[in-house]
């Protein structure tokens, strides 16, 4: 298997059948927007890359993980404006944040960083880089998803080569916030059932 087709990580949302099965039994009316959020964690979950023609395969492989990321950071956000959340959780994952806090990951996070504007993010990714106590991911998958969307982020923008270390822990940051949307969901479902 090449490098830039990724594996669908197929995270379900363990709730959701749950969900349609008693708004459809009980005549409730489903939340407005939830089936976008469901779209958009299915699409997450299920992209295996993209193919762009006249590309390097690593360079494509990074572009591929980083647009899942960003992929499943929208069906996150999605999800949690949806069901007015007011203050956003933290994404915990003790071992991502300690791999991101290793030397030969700092390129690929100052490349993300060029250009980037968000002050509030910086400060967080900062206490998280240099507290170790801290594991909240949140502020590594808002940073990819921006920096790719809307900042200066390239492949090509540091002097490393992309690896399979790299490889697997942009994939690990995606398959953790769909696990963090489906908990959001399953927790807000439960919720409403009572």
């Amino acid at each position: 298997m090449s490098s830039n087709n990724l594996v669908p990580l197929k995270v379900q949302l363990q709730s959701w059948d749950k969900y349609i099965s008693e708004a459809t039994n009980t005549g409730k009316s489903k939340v407005a927007g939830l089936p976008t959020f469901y779209a958009r964690f299915q699409l997450a979950s299920n992209f295996e890359g993209m193919s762009v023609v006249g590309m390097a395969e690593p360079t494509v492989a990074i572009y591929s993980r980083v647009t899942r990321i960003g992929l499943s950071y929208s069906a996150l956000e999605c999800l949690e404006r949806l069901i007015t959340l007011k203050d956003y959780p933290p994404i915990l994952a003790a071992d991502i944040a300690a791999t991101m806090r290793q030397p030969e990951f700092k390129p690929l996070i100052d490349s993300a960083l060029k250009g980037f504007r968000s002050q509030a993010v910086k400060r967080e990714l900062g206490l998280v880089l240099d507290n170790h106590a801290i594991c909240n991911i949140r502020p590594f998958v808002m940073l990819f998803r921006n920096s790719l969307f809307h900042g200066e982020f390239t492949p090509g923008g540091w002097n490393a080569k992309p690896n399979r270390a790299m490889y697997k822990l942009l994939d690990s940051l995606s398959q953790v916030t769909l696990r963090a949307a489906d908990q959001t969901f399953t927790s807000w479902f439960k919720s409403q059932k009572s």
